[in-house]
């Protein structure tokens, strides 16, 4: 890692990836833990269909099947990556924990049970996360 990397907050910059999201094998395992069919139904009566992409309606949609749920697969990955379950059943990699922060809006009652699901969902595969709310 570059040195200039652990003086502070380097977002955005190529040269100082995210400790944790920085390895594509681990944001591939974070999309294949999060159960989205299951929150789609539980959370969201089935209202809505689990979307392929970022842009799921509009003119610029682009029609991808929606990710698999694979927790397995997900564990592979984060092994691979070198990622290692440590004695409380969360993955450490050369002393960093894999920690993320799930922000969402203040009083956002479906976001925060959202949150508490895809928490769930992470802390099986160990990921451990926080919630943090911020006002609208």
């Amino acid at each position: 890692m570059n040195m200039s990397c652990s003086s502070g907050p380097h977002q955005g910059d190529p040269a100082c990836p995210h400790p944790v999201l920085g390895d594509l094998r681990v944001r591939q395992a974070i999309e294949l833990a999060v159960d989205k069919q299951a929150l789609v139904h539980g959370l969201m009566a089935d209202k809505v269909k689990v979307a392929g992409s970022l842009l799921p309606v509009g003119p610029y949609t682009v029609d991808l099947p929606p990710s698999e749920f694979n927790p397995n697969k997900a564990q592979q990955l984060l092994d691979q990556a070198g990622w290692v379950v440590g004695s409380d059943g969360i993955r450490n990699k050369g002393g960093v924990r894999a920690h993320l922060t799930l922000i969402n809006g203040l009083g956002n009652r479906l976001a925060e049970e959202t949150a508490q699901v895809i928490a769930g969902d992470l802390q099986a595969v160990g990921i451990e996360t926080e919630s943090k709310e911020l006002p609208p």
